[in-house]
């Protein structure tokens, strides 16, 4: 598990996250706020932003760092796609906002609206060695979800990816080969996430 886990909210202006799916500016900022007081809870070093396009306002969004931009050129796309590739965790509303850090973070949360449920996977380009890893890194959660449901998801992915990893490594047939060589899973996990 990081130390310092970094979280990236991307904001998207015509869509919001708001608990009956209509929005507000104001709404989605105060959800954005409570998720990076909750993640600031359990994460204290945690780095937690938003980017995307829109006025910044970092007074309305603090504890998150307002990274967003109204016009963004070139220069600001290149830092805001280093900002998901440094992520550990990018949580967005459904849309094209989502291609990019779905394609350079570690891990996605995804906020459906009920009329976006038929177009679920559209907005991300998964990556990963195995099936399964995808399916755990990439999660979709609906648009009504509460501040505190996605960042139990986000604590989850943090905290647990390194030892689901584990189970990922195994051969594709893991219960032969852990009857033969039982120790082999104390191994894997030792290498994945050793004690201190």
């Amino acid at each position: 598990m990081p130390d310092e886990p970094r979280i990236t909210f991307v904001w998207r202006d015509d869509r919001h996250w708001r608990g009956d799916g209509r929005g507000r500016q104001h709404h989605q900022e105060a959800r954005i706020n409570r998720l990076a007081e909750l993640l600031l809870e359990t994460f204290g070093g945690a780095d937690v932003a938003v980017t995307g396009v829109g006025q910044p306002a970092p007074e309305r969004l603090a504890p998150a760092v307002d990274l967003r931009a109204p016009a963004p050129d070139a220069s600001v796309e290149r830092s805001w796609c280093e900002r998901y590739r440094a992520s550990d965790v990018v949580v967005g509303v459904h849309g094209s906002n989502m291609l990019l850090p779905s394609a350079y973070a570690v891990a996605v949360v995804e906020l459906v609206p009920d009329d976006r449920a038929g177009n679920v996977g559209q907005s991300l380009l998964p990556r990963g060695p195995d099936a399964r890893d995808v399916l755990y890194r990439y999660r979709m959660l609906p648009l009504v979800s509460s501040p505190e449901d996605v960042a139990v998801v986000v604590t989850t992915l943090i905290r647990d990816l390194p030892l689901a990893r584990v189970g990922f490594l195994l051969p594709p047939h893991p219960h032969e080969t852990l009857r033969r060589e039982p120790w082999q899973i104390a191994e894997l996990r030792r290498r994945v996430a050793p004690r201190n």
